[in-house]
Order: C-alpha cells, then sequence, then structure tokens
C-alpha cells in the first residue's frame, strides 16, 4: 500500500507540474526545485519497486465518488488530498475526497497582479490534520470518535471604503457592496452545506458555524496574499473545527502556505468569479420581482435603511400613519425578536422632511408602504442620501395576531381590536393581566369599570 501511495503521490505530482499554466499558482523557482526532488524520488521509488512482493490491490471500483452535481470539477484533475497520518504508527485506511458543487482543484485558483502586489479572492476548504479526535484500535487503525464534525465557515466582512478603493479586477468592487458581498458569503454557506456525511469522518453529521472576519489590512490591497494579521485570526479560532473554510489569501504567502497554517491542509477551492457572477444573477432577478411587486402590490410594506452617519448608533424606527399598528409592530418583533416603539408621521412628505432637514428624531429604520418607499428613494437620490434597500417585502405570515400572540405570553391577543386597545396603554402586560381578570378587553368596559370604581369611592 506504501508504495501504491507513493506511486499515485508521483505521478499526481509530476501531472500537476508539467501541466499548469505559466500564470498558474506555484512560481518557476518552487516547480524547478519539485522537479529536481521528483527526479530524486523516481529513482529511489524504481530501486525499492525491484524487491516488492506480488499481492492483492484494492478494488478501484469500490474507491468513494464524489457527489453528483460535481462530475465536472473531479474530473478536472485529481483532488490533493493530504493522508492523514498520526505521530504513532498507525494511521487511517483510507482518504475519502470531499467534494462541494462548487469546489475546484488547485488549477482553477485565479490569483492577479495588482499593480505588482499578488492578489486571490477565492476561498478554499481546508482539512484540520490533528489527531486529537480520532482513536487508535489494536491493529492500528484510526476512526473518527466524535459525535458531530465541526465545520467554521470564515467569512470576509465587506471592505470599508473609507480607505482607498480598487476596480482593477472584474467583480472587485463587489467587495465593497454589503449586499453583493452578504451574498457571495451566503452562496459559500449553502455550498459548504452540501457536504455529505464520508467515511473519513465515520459519516457523521456535520454542524456547522459561521464567522465573519474582517480581512482588511491599511497597508495591503484587498485580498492581498500573506496576510499574517489574517491567518492569526483563523489560528486563534479554529482549533475546535475538523474542517474549515476561510480565504486561501490567509493561508498563502504568493510562493507557499504558510507555516502558521501547517495544521489545515487544503481539500478543495471556491472560485470567487463564479460566486460573483451567480450572486449577481441573483441580484437582477430580485430586483426584476420587487419590480413586479411595487407594480401589483404598492401597499405592501418593506423596509428601507438610512445608516447613521460616521458610524453613529442607530436611531429609531419610523413609520408613516396608514399603515396599522398591528402591522408596523409585527414588523418590528420580526426583525429585532424584541418590540421597540415607533415613531409615525402624518405622511412620506414629513418623514422626508425630518430625514433630510430636520433630523430631530434619529430615523434610521423606515417602515414604509412599497409605494412610498419607491416615491422616498426618489427623492433621497436627487439629495444624493445613502440608503439600504434589500428590495423584499416583509412577509404577510409575520403580519398576522397569530405571530403577534405568540411573542406576549402572559396576554392573549384575541383580535386586532383589542391589540388597539393594548397598544393604545404601551403594550403593559402587567396592566392587562389585571385588566383581563375582570374580563376588561376594550375601552368600553374600562370606561364602565373606572365610573363604577368611581361610584363606589365615598365623597
Amino acid at each position: 500500500m506504501r508504495y501504491l501511495k507513493s506511486i499515485i503521490l508521483f505521478t499526481f505530482l509530476v501531472n500537476f507540474i508539467f501541466l499548469t499554466p505559466s500564470n498558474s499558482f506555484f512560481d518557476e523557482d518552487m516547480v524547478n526545485s519539485l522537479t529536481k526532488s521528483l527526479e530524486e524520488a523516481a529513482q529511489e521509488l524504481s530501486n525499492e519497486m525491484e524487491n516488492i512482493p506480488v499481492t492483492n490491490q484494492p478494488d478501484p471500483a469500490a474507491a468513494p465518488t464524489t457527489t453528483q452535481g460535481n462530475t465536472s470539477a473531479a474530473s478536472q484533475a485529481p483532488q490533493d488530498t493530504p493522508e492523514v497520518q498520526a505521530e504513532s504508527e498507525g494511521v487511517i485506511e483510507e482518504s475519502t475526497y470531499l467534494f462541494t458543487p462548487m469546489g475546484r482543484d488547485i488549477n482553477n485558483v485565479l490569483t492577479y497582479d495588482l499593480r505588482g502586489s499578488t492578489i486571490t479572492l477565492d476561498s478554499a476548504l481546508f482539512l484540520n490534520n490533528s489527531m486529537d479526535r480520532f482513536i487508535e484500535d489494536i491493529d492500528g487503525n484510526l476512526s473518527f470518535e466524535a459525535e458531530i464534525v465541526k465545520v467554521g465557515i470564515f467569512l470576509a466582512e465587506a471592505f470599508s471604503t473609507d480607505i482607498e478603493t480598487y476596480n482593477d479586477i472584474n467583480g472587485y468592487e463587489a467587495i465593497y457592496d454589503q449586499d453583493l458581498n452578504d451574498m457571495i458569503n451566503q452562496l459559500i454557506i449553502n455550498n459548504v452545506k452540501n457536504l455529505e456525511p464520508n467515511e473519513y469522518f465515520n459519516f457523521k453529521p456535520y454542524e456547522f458555524e459561521t464567522l465573519d472576519i474582517d480581512i482588511q489590512e491599511t497597508y495591503s490591497y484587498p485580498y492581498e496574499m500573506d496576510n499574517q494579521n489574517c491567518l492569526d485570526t483563523i489560528m486563534e479560532n479554529s482549533a475546535d473545527y475538523d474542517l474549515i473554510v476561510a480565504p486561501v489569501s490567509c493561508f498563502y504567502s504568493g510562493y507557499d502556505w504558510m507555516d502558521y497554517g501547517s495544521s489545515f491542509d487544503y481539500l478543495e477551492f471556491y472560485p470567487r468569479d463564479e460566486l460573483f457572477e451567480l450572486a449577481m444573477v441573483e441580484k437582477n432577478n430580485q430586483a426584476i420581482e420587487y419590480q413586479k411587486l411595487v407594480e401589483s402590490n404598492p401597499n405592501n410594506i418593506s423596509w428601507l435603511d438610512i445608516p447613521p452617519a460616521d458610524g453613529g448608533d442607530w436611531g429609531n424606527t419610523c413609520t408613516v400613519k396608514g399603515i396599522t399598528n398591528l402591522e408596523v409592530d409585527a414588523a418590528i418583533i420580526n426583525r429585532w425578536e424584541g418590540y421597540y416603539t415607533p415613531i409615525y408621521f402624518s405622511d412620506i412628505n414629513s418623514l422626508f422632511v425630518e430625514v433630510t432637514q430636520k433630523k430631530e428624531y434619529n430615523c434610521n429604520d423606515l417602515l414604509l408602504t412599497l409605494a412610498d418607499k419607491e416615491k422616498l428613494k426618489k427623492a433621497l437620490d436627487k439629495k444624493t442620501i445613502k440608503y439600504k434597500d434589500d428590495k423584499t417585502i416583509i412577509n404577510e405570515e409575520f403580519l398576522t395576531i397569530q405571530f403577534i400572540d405568540k411573542f406576549y405570553d402572559n396576554i392573549q391577543i384575541s383580535d386586532e381590536e383589542f391589540y388597539n386597545f393594548f397598544a393604545d396603554y404601551g403594550h403593559d402586560d402587567v396592566l392587562f393581566e389585571e385588566l383581563l381578570k375582570n374580563n376588561i378587553d376594550n375601552e368600553a368596559k374600562l370606561d364602565d369599570y373606572i365610573a363604577n370604581v368611581q361610584l363606589q369611592m365615598p365623597n
């Protein structure tokens, strides 16, 4: 088996070096060095093979296959999945390749020269080569013993435009676009969750965790290789993960994988240019669907955010009269999982004057009908005021009595009339527990109750 693995590794490296294009991931000196080492290894291997006894070899047909949907990626080149060995004699007999639909081999990693610096926007799936979660049996075989396979997905945050921005590369501008960056990150998450239970991990289920990381460096280009601070951040938070997804620029120096990250071996790569194209298609489709909603359902409600200036704290939720108490409060609870008192304006013009001129109420989260939102956006564009519109509507299933009733544990919200009564008295659930004990569930009954109490009081 050891010799067979040596032959496979030798064949893979020969093909890898001589088939890699000139603008590939490694430089010419590194290729020459590897070629010389391979020639020496080939001679040594030839001498050793003369003494190999004839044995039965495993049936290649029994080897694991990739998951459906990644056939084209798997056929491009064999994956360089390292065989994991413990410090003792025990070894894992056979390592199963890990594939996802977006997985690509090392030849697909794109690097760019940006004014003399090398950058790559791609991410990769890495395997933790620690044996801490493996058990060795009496025959020296290792098996994964943990109940779950922990996967940490390190996602690069959008880059700030406060520092100089660059658009030298197709799609590079997306790193500054919060919406597009979020969409690309979500595509990475969705892709990685296609990992299927694997022999290497004893077919244990996966558990996924996402971690947002800031990889922006003041004196480096975005996604420039040899990002030591990024690598430090990842290594400080990755020891408990069996697999991680992270930007390649955090692990590769431009010449070799950085030593500090050697506890992880790469398995496959995720090309950001492909993810960017998918995100653009999704964004365009969302815009088309949203425009249809504006035209067909102008009274549906939606959020429009106006970020605070200079990184200030977010302020109030502001809305326009005409949207019901139930709709406003349900939308607030749905978004923040808690209730916050909104500020009402008489009409969309009053709200426009507030956010552009008066600025008395610090309105940052605006809850509007689609018709009012589009009207306000056109006015804000003329003022060059920045806003964020995710071009979605609030699902009507959240704007119901049932949704509100589930939020208030101690008060039964029976209908919208009662909820308006409850809202008029400041959502005071302690007060309303007492009122309901006396069968007071509307304003008229409360007035009668107060009148009776007054009659019984001594003069």
